[in-house]
């Protein structure tokens, strides 16, 4: 594209959040116009994008553009996951940023069976969409384990730790002494606060 006073345009949909460092790196990079810095530096501004929406407002054409798309994913620089296009960079990193939320996770709340989908979607800030595709991709893998709506990872099991044992063994003795008439949760915790 080209304005009105004959000067190229490097960026026809501007993402207004950026600080003007990263936008000036950004733009340097697409200066020179050639198809495959075009094609990584928009995969660098959003999460994924399709093939039909990639360069959409270029002047190149859709089979230049899938061409040179090819290319790319043979030199692994991006990762296809059906129409969907993303960097390999971006999708590598995501995938460790969930086994190591996951991680965290495990380590911090031993007990629960994991993190469910709409957890990750909030803890990483990323659209629910793409960390589905990567989600489903570990999944098949085997790097992340889904329990019903949990996802884990593979070699995790749930279990409580000494001192949530302790509690356990007082709630069962408390039941198996009236077993027809159990405490309510308020008794519980009036004989005992660590409840």
């Amino acid at each position: 594209q080209v304005t009105i006073g004959g000067g190229v345009v490097l960026e026809p949909e501007p993402q207004v959040t950026w600080k003007k460092e990263l936008k000036i790196q950004f733009l340097s990079k697409r200066t020179n116009l050639e198809l495959q810095d075009l094609i990584l530096t928009e995969l660098e501004k959003r999460d994924f994008i399709s093939g039909s929406e990639l360069l959409k407002n270029s002047h190149f054409s859709e089979k230049e553009i899938s061409e040179e798309v090819e290319k790319l994913k043979s030199q692994n620089l991006i990762v296809m996951i059906s129409e969907e296009i993303v960097l390999s960079s971006k999708w590598n990193e995501t995938s460790e940023k969930i086994k190591q939320v996951l991680k965290a996770e495990h380590q911090i709340f031993s007990y629960k069976l994991g993190l469910s989908l709409a957890e990750l979607v909030s803890r990483l800030k990323m659209e629910e969409k793409f960390l589905q595709e990567i989600v489903n991709f570990l999944i098949k893998e085997k790097q992340v384990l889904q329990r019903g709506a949990f996802l884990s990872l593979p070699d995790f099991q749930p279990q409580l730790n000494e001192a949530q044992k302790k509690i356990e063994k007082i709630i069962w003795d408390k039941f198996d002494s009236s077993p027809f008439t159990p405490p309510t949760r308020d008794e519980m915790l009036k004989s005992d606060s660590s409840f």
